[in-house]
């Protein structure tokens, strides 16, 4: 009531910049709090069936009001939130996506001269790439998954275009949702640079974009458009680590953010969670069981600490969750795709070339004489054990749960109390966060 209108021209302080020119509009996609450090993912990854963890550290979690969510999500429950936790991944995301559209509307109007065009492609480039990402990984956790019969009518995301904060914006289809991802990485590929200009792989390339599209396309069951992204990605670099280099003695055995990592593409992590933290999250026996005498990811994924046995092999070299794009994922997607073609022999080959790098070189037998069927199953096992702890089981599962011979239902127990997540339940979908539905007014999704 003090307050005069004269107010409000005033900065907070004297270091508030309004972003106006190509450098601040990079550096805008250059905070690495934002665009590093929390892909919105931490549901998918708590929902997995890949760990558990012990009764007594649900109890304590689920005792905190901050962190009760995260048991309810656990065991897959109707009601996950009471309205008081932190908005993590759906907050997470869209603040990225506003991040990204605040660079977007700057360079709609910003006047550059031809010495800048290329420094200008980059970071619409970046922009577009990161709000595709962010758009992609908040559909698997509030979107249903993708049945193409089902897409225009099944509810999607808001769609923010703009950073423009007073627009109300409804849930978009789901077709639409998946179609603005596509757009948006499409519209990548002619913009953004062939190579990172950094050491922090925080940059988004041209070989990012056919990954992620890879991922969105097998979402959708396009698996041809899927093998044109992947052999596209490839082309522009296929080296995969040889894992009979790496020592596998150290906590954490791989190189810290993936700086020195051939495999990385492009580097992100999961947010800090309390239940998947590196010492309550046990590795489900079922997993570990996949891997055979001579695999070298026996000993480079895990170790075994207090009696139980503790995943140590993520891509971030460290306590983090690695959830960016990798090639090892592409060889995988590729050889997927393939075999789902008929092209058993091509499919093969990538599998093999992949599985030759994880073993010592006098143990490894390539694999051969499979059929169709037992082909497209290695691959699926393959992706189980190397793709371990990424934030990509829960949507593996949900498009796999869309064919009946892949269908899955996840159990757990607690406390002597059987869990079940059964294949088609809407639990499969999370709920958008309370706030969230209130302020944005959206529909919330069925539990």
């Amino acid at each position: 009531m003090g307050c005069q209108s004269s107010f409000l021209d005033i900065k907070p302080n004297t270091q508030t910049v309004v972003p106006s020119t190509l450098e601040d509009f990079e550096s805008l996609l250059y905070d690495e709090n934002v665009f590093r450090y929390s892909t919105p993912n931490t549901l998918n990854m708590i929902g997995s069936d890949e760990y558990s963890i012990r009764d007594a550290h649900f109890g304590t979690i689920s005792g905190n009001k901050s962190t009760q969510f995260q048991t309810q999500a656990y065991i897959w429950e109707k009601n996950i939130f009471i309205g008081d936790e932190p908005r993590m991944d759906w907050e997470y995301g869209y603040r990225r996506i506003l991040q990204c559209n605040v660079a977007l509307d700057g360079l709609v109007v910003l006047q550059i001269n031809e010495q800048q065009r290329e420094q200008f492609n980059k970071i619409k480039g970046m922009a577009i790439f990161h709000r595709a990402f962010s758009y992609y990984n908040l559909a698997q956790q509030f979107s249903p998954v993708y049945v193409k019969e089902k897409g225009g009518t099944s509810l999607g995301l808001p769609l923010r275009l703009t950073a423009d904060p007073t627009l109300i914006i409804p849930r978009s289809t789901l077709e639409e949702t998946y179609r603005r991802i596509e757009q948006d990485l499409l519209e990548s590929l002619s913009l953004l640079p062939l190579n990172q200009s950094t050491n922090t792989k925080l940059d988004p390339t041209k070989q990012a974009a056919h990954a992620l599209l890879v991922r969105l396309y097998m979402q959708m069951g396009e698996y041809n458009l899927a093998t044109v992204h992947a052999t596209a990605c490839l082309k522009l670099g296929s080296d995969l680590l040889d894992y009979n280099t790496i020592n596998a003695s150290p906590s954490y055995p791989f190189p810290l953010e993936g700086k020195s990592n051939v495999e990385v593409i492009f580097y992100n992590q999961a947010a800090s969670t309390s239940i998947i933290s590196a010492t309550r999250m046990i590795v489900n026996p079922t997993f570990y069981s996949l891997y055979e005498n001579a695999d070298l990811r026996r000993a480079l994924f895990f170790r075994t600490q207090s009696s139980a046995l503790i995943f140590k092999g993520s891509y971030s070299g460290g306590t983090a969750y690695f959830s960016g794009l990798a090639l090892d994922e592409v060889y995988l997607n590729l050889a997927e795709c393939l075999a789902r073609n008929g092209k058993d022999m091509e499919a093969l080959n990538y599998l093999n070339t992949l599985r030759q790098h994880r073993f010592r070189p006098e143990e490894f037998q390539a694999l051969s004489n499979l059929g169709s069927d037992e082909l497209l199953l290695m691959i699926l096992e393959e992706r189980k054990r190397q793709l371990y702890f990424r934030g990509l089981r829960w949507e593996d599962l949900r498009r796999l749960n869309k064919e009946a011979k892949h269908q899955t239902a996840l159990v757990r127990t607690v406390n002597g109390v059987a869990y079940r997540l059964e294949p088609g339940s809407v639990r499969w979908t999370w709920p958008i966060f309370p706030t969230a539905v209130q302020n944005g007014g959206y529909i919330q999704n069925p539990r």
